[in-house]
């Protein structure tokens, strides 16, 4: 009588992985194989007996993290790889006894590695903000979230604008201050957040940040947020920006909310967004404000304000002559 033992994984394997096999009487040397966190796994027992008798199959846990076998006496148990921290691995090994109706039986055994699949972290580098030259500084404000709660380095760096110098780029915020930017320059100033978290796992965003004496100065590129709107809590709004530029190119927007009860919009970049009306504090009405900005290649940028103001949603009728 001989005992196989085989693994396989519930997804992403075609055919076996051979683990193990020996002749009666024999325990074999320990293989293993890998396999990561969170999957279903199922151990495939072989037994073989040239009499062609019942083969009863036991299996057993030896060492590592308890889990739970699907079943401890057939073929094919199958279990759940445990959680396994970053930069960390568990090991688990397992024993397969068959034995025939006359007691005499076969043991091998598999060790299995778990590894841990390694989450990338997501990152806000803060929404676009204009600098004016009577304030001090302006602030972005980065975030990052890592589903594995490993601990991130950052960086912050400037991709594109007038070059400024940069200090404290390691950390989740960005001061930036006003005697060094140029304010006759139409160009904005954009910096990328990254977040690492030590694993391989790296991802970035950018902000960018707009000199406010440009935005007067630019007559090549002109937007238009549209006139107030008027709606009533819980009701979709929808926000158009329309613009040009004087050589005709393309222009992309950004928006962001001044005032009022926070809205989220379901995109903060394109010509038309949109929002459900919050709901008020309140029975009096409410504006909101949202300044959408429009950079074009070449042109510079341009900014605008979109007003809405929300009526409670039983409120009274408003005239408007």
């Amino acid at each position: 009588m001989q005992a196989r033992l085989f693994l396989i994984l519930s997804l992403g394997l075609a055919g076996l992985l051979l683990i193990g096999s020996s002749g009666l009487g024999y325990a074999q040397t320990i293989e293993s194989v890998d396999v990561v966190e969170n999957k279903l796994v199922t151990l495939i027992g072989e037994g073989y007996d040239p009499d062609a008798e019942d083969l009863k199959y036991s299996w057993q846990q030896l060492d590592g993290e308890k889990v739970e076998l699907s079943s401890y006496n057939i073929p094919m148990p199958q279990f759940m790889a445990p959680e396994v921290e970053n930069g960390m691995i568990k090991v688990l090994s397992f024993q397969l006894t068959v034995t025939d109706p006359f007691g005499a039986e076969s043991s091998d055994i598999v060790e299995v590695i778990v590894n841990p699949v390694n989450h990338v972290p997501i990152v806000s580098a803060g929404r676009d903000k204009i600098i004016f030259p009577s304030i001090n500084a302006i602030t972005l404000v980065g975030s990052a979230v890592d589903a594995d709660d490993d601990p991130l380095t950052f960086k912050w760096e400037q991709t594109s604008g007038p070059e400024i110098e940069l200090v404290n780029t390691d950390l989740r915020y960005l001061t930036i201050v006003s005697p060094d930017i140029d304010f006759s320059n139409f160009e904005p100033l954009v910096f990328k957040l990254t977040a690492d978290d030590g694993f391989g796992g790296v991802a970035s965003d950018t902000a960018a940040v707009y000199p406010y004496h440009a935005l007067l100065q630019n007559r090549l590129i002109s937007i238009d947020a549209g006139p107030l709107q008027t709606v009533r809590e819980g009701e979709t709004v929808t926000m158009d920006v329309t613009g040009e530029t004087s050589n005709g190119q393309p222009i992309r927007y950004s928006w962001a909310q001044l005032i009022g009860t926070s809205a989220s919009l379901n995109t903060y970049v394109g010509d038309k967004v949109q929002f459900i009306a919050p709901n008020l504090v309140s029975e009096e009405p409410e504006l909101l404000s949202f300044q959408v900005t429009g950079y074009s290649e070449g042109n510079g940028w341009a900014s605008d304000i979109a007003l809405v103001r929300v009526l409670p949603f039983n409120g009274p009728p408003v005239a408007d002559a």
